[in-house]
């Protein structure tokens, strides 16, 4: 899905950000402009080539309008390409999955650059049944669900042999 290609040393260094909330004003992360060139900037000076922009899908988020995260997004792409020219930058989100989300708000279900691929975080609460639900329900609808966060769902903390067997069952884990 990415291309990615850095020397240092003479070690070919390749770094994406595929989960990051860079976008200015739209929920937990930037605040405006200014803090998203600062970090585009931080991130150019860390050897990160590829950003996916990954604002929330859910509540309280989901009022935001589609057509003004896109227009935001093109606004900092302007901004990336001045900072560095071979920037990769994408669109996608994190989504928070319920099943309802996928039913009622589908417009700003974003996948990254419009492939399969769907960053998803789920309740940190969740049962191990409950999470494979919803990921086989996101593969049925046609995504390539990449789980956000595992670090903080119980049910894979307290049995990390599950991680092992979602990434046995091909799930991507972020």
């Amino acid at each position: 899905m990415f291309s990615f290609s850095k020397r240092k040393n003479d070690i070919d260094i390749k770094f994406a950000d595929i989960h990051c909330h860079l976008l200015p004003g739209l929920d937990d992360g930037s605040r405006d402009m200014e803090m998203t060139k600062q970090m585009l900037q931080e991130a150019r000076d860390d050897g990160i080539e590829t950003i996916v922009f990954t604002p929330h899908v859910r509540r309280p988020w989901l009022d935001r309008n589609t057509e003004d995260v896109i227009r935001t997004f093109e606004s900092v792409k302007e901004i990336g390409r001045d900072i560095n020219p071979d920037f990769n930058l994408y669109l996608g989100c994190e989504l928070y999955y319920s099943h309802e989300i996928l039913e009622e708000k589908s417009g700003l279900i974003t996948s990254i650059n419009s492939t399969d691929y769907l960053l998803v975080e789920f309740s940190t609460s969740i049962h191990f049944n409950e999470l494979l639900q919803g990921i086989d329900e996101l593969i049925n609808r046609g995504y390539a669900p990449i789980i956000a966060h595992i670090e903080r769902y119980e049910c894979l903390v307290r049995k990390p042999e599950r991680v092992v067997e979602l990434y046995k069952r091909g799930i991507y884990l972020q």
